[in-house]
């Protein structure tokens, strides 16, 4: 057997080897969408501690955001005041609900109109293929007739609260923007049943794939529901893009939800403040179908 022992050889595979360590121990790194985003948010947590009201770290919040959302190129557009969407950008079948409908449809109305004209440009370009299909579901304890003619038009609306639990509770009816049914400036409770939300999505809406939910009501379990192995991911229920409105009784809450949502590493928060609530909007970066739907480049 043929053995070489030239320190000659030795030398040069020892400078290769050196070669190969430096270049790997120097090669910049290519920092994917989401840890760029991630970066530019946490860069904003350090000052939120010298934030003492509530206000002033909502308002922080709403700054970082605004900034940090361009990292995302994404098509990002508003439906209403309170209301992100981003159009789909494949779109064989599309589910979308809304817990806790207002008596203003607007947003609703501007969703169907969106789908439909992205359905039609979609079947064009794929002339073979069956029109997508287009699922909205709402879901509030009672509108009135005309409210409800109009909403029908739209989508599929179910006459009942929804919560995390299911029985008789007391449900406050706000006029702001979620469970608008009377024209008092006050807020009044009454008793209705309610629905457990995963029972409601899955069980009576037959989904487990939502592009797009809208909470226009926050219950204090959402916040954990939402994060990884827990109700959401247990019953295999996939949410694509949320938007939850924020009142003046969750506000405090809010930064230990951001920190919460940013350590789980599977939504991109997009938050704004109007009038005397907060819209949040979450773009689910970890979903291998929600990525290729939103848009959003294989490299995040």
């Amino acid at each position: 057997m043929l053995t070489i022992k030239s320190p000659l050889l030795y030398s040069f595979l020892f400078i290769v080897f050196i070669i190969l360590t430096v270049k790997e121990l120097t090669k910049v790194k290519k920092m994917t969408a989401y840890a760029k985003w991630s970066s530019c948010f946490q860069n904003g947590i350090d000052s939120w501690n010298n934030l003492t009201t509530t206000a002033e770290f909502l308002n922080h919040a709403g700054n970082i955001s605004s900034n940090c959302k361009i990292i995302l190129d994404l098509n990002i557009v508003k439906l209403s005041d309170s209301k992100f969407y981003i159009s789909p950008q494949v779109q064989k079948s599309l589910t979308h609900a809304t817990v806790g409908i207002s008596s203003n449809f607007e947003a609703e109305s501007q969703l169907k109109k969106v789908l439909e004209l992205s359905s039609h440009h979609f079947l064009i370009c794929q002339l073979f293929q069956r029109l997508p299909i287009i699922n909205i579901f709402g879901a509030t304890p009672k509108l009135s007739e005309r409210e409800r003619e109009l909403f029908q038009k739209i989508g599929n609306y179910y006459p009942v609260a929804i919560g995390t639990k299911s029985g008789l509770v007391n449900v406050t009816m706000k006029p702001q923007y979620n469970y608008s049914l009377n024209d008092s400036a006050v807020p009044s409770s009454k008793s209705e049943f309610q629905l457990d939300l995963i029972y409601f999505l899955k069980d009576v809406l037959k989904q487990d794939f939502y592009y797009s939910i809208w909470f226009n009501i926050f219950f204090d379990e959402l916040p954990n529901m939402l994060h990884r192995n827990r109700n959401f991911d247990e019953n295999r229920i996939t949410l694509c893009q949320i938007n939850i409105n924020i009142d003046n009784d969750q506000k405090t809450n809010m930064k230990q939800f951001f920190k919460s949502l940013i350590s789980d590493k599977r939504y991109v928060i997009i938050f704004e403040v109007v009038n005397d609530y907060g819209v949040l909007f979450l773009i689910n970066f970890d979903n291998t179908t929600c990525r290729k739907k939103l848009g959003i480049v294989r490299n995040v």
